[in-house]
């Protein structure tokens, strides 16, 4: 099935637009479930005592990135599959020239 004319004129912002918004869902994510983690340490904390805290918070920061990680890339992974995205998306190309440009050095054009 084609896409919509407009969708594929417009390739290069749905790029732009895509990229932006996995970047705040992928954020909102984050802070979500280090929220739900945070409650469920405030929790084992008020049960099993105050020392535990000062080193469970950096292992919830941790934790909570790498699961909304494997949830984000299982949403992407079934966006993906319903559809083409070569139809809809142009590819994010940096150039990077990282060779030394130096006087007595033969440039290649």
């Amino acid at each position: 099935m084609k896409p919509p004319e407009q969708l594929v004129k417009y390739k290069k912002l749905n790029t732009v637009l895509f990229t932006l918004g996995a970047v705040i869902v992928y954020s909102l994510m984050t802070v979500f479930v280090f929220t739900i983690l945070c409650t469920a340490a405030v929790w084992a904390v008020s049960i099993a005592g105050e020392s535990m805290f000062s080193w469970i918070v950096p292992v919830i920061f941790i934790v909570s990135i790498t699961v909304s990680f494997f949830i984000y890339n299982g949403i992407l992974n079934i966006i993906f599959k319903r559809i083409e995205i070569d139809d809809y998306f142009d590819p994010i190309k940096l150039r990077f020239d990282l060779r030394l440009k130096l006087p007595w050095r033969r440039q290649n054009h």
